[in-house]
């Protein structure tokens, strides 16, 4: 079949008809074969958002982007098992970068725990994940893991934020407030704070609540949502 003007044979040399053969046989990426590119991205990883399909704009880490480490790190972040593990973390309400705190250190070992290249990884994982839909939820959150002792939580636009207390003589009794700083709560206990969640996943698996957008009308209906937790989480 001709389209146009016909079309020209493919030549291949030995070398690279080798290197196609070895991908059908084995089905793996060979050495062969030119790295992935920095742009590359699987657009259905898990979340909404748009891929990562752009350049990362450095501002004021210009000159910490153009060397080795600032070029490693850009097509470190960008990988689709890296933005999962950032996704999963703010899903969880947690700080992004506490999703890939091993990967870091397995990847780039000590040249991660300068200050400098810390605050240049939070502000690529910043771009990363508002192209991909989140918004900044709030700054300088306390980290409980190398390298990092502060970053950045991120959430959905359309998420709420909840605060969680438990009754002093009923674990398993828990009223559930958008409000931590002198909430209401039911009469008759004795309640104090829990935890705070936010993502859809979190409130499902620790609250059992599926209905985030519910909850927050029975909260603003009642000051309050009272639920029994039948399994509650234990810190480990």
């Amino acid at each position: 079949m001709r389209f146009g003007g016909g079309f020209k044979p493919v030549m291949r040399s030995s070398k690279s008809i080798s290197c196609l053969l070895s991908i059908k046989l084995s089905g793996a990426r060979p050495p062969c074969l030119p790295p992935l590119t920095t742009v590359y991205n699987r657009s259905y990883l898990a979340g909404k958002g748009r891929p990562v399909m752009f350049a990362y704009n450095p501002e004021k880490f210009a000159s910490l982007y153009r060397s080795e480490i600032g070029q490693r790190l850009w097509a470190f972040l960008i990988r689709p098992e890296i933005i999962a593990r950032l996704e999963t973390a703010t899903e969880l309400g947690k700080p992004a970068v506490e999703g890939i705190a091993e990967q870091l250190l397995q990847e780039f070992r000590e040249e991660v725990l300068a200050d400098r290249v810390k605050q240049m990884i939070g502000h690529m994982v910043r771009q990363i994940l508002e192209r991909r839909d989140w918004v900044l939820d709030q700054g300088d959150v306390k980290v409980q893991s190398v390298p990092f002792i502060k970053a950045s939580r991120y959430r959905r636009p359309d998420w709420f934020t909840f605060h969680a207390f438990r009754n002093t003589s009923d674990p398993r009794d828990v009223a559930i407030t958008d409000r931590r700083q002198n909430p209401m709560l039911p009469a008759g206990a004795r309640w104090t704070y829990y935890a705070t969640f936010a993502s859809p996943l979190k409130a499902s698996v620790a609250f059992g609540v599926n209905d985030l957008g519910q909850l927050g009308l029975d909260v603003r209906s009642e000051g309050y949502k009272r639920i029994r937790v039948e399994r509650m989480l234990r810190r480990a």
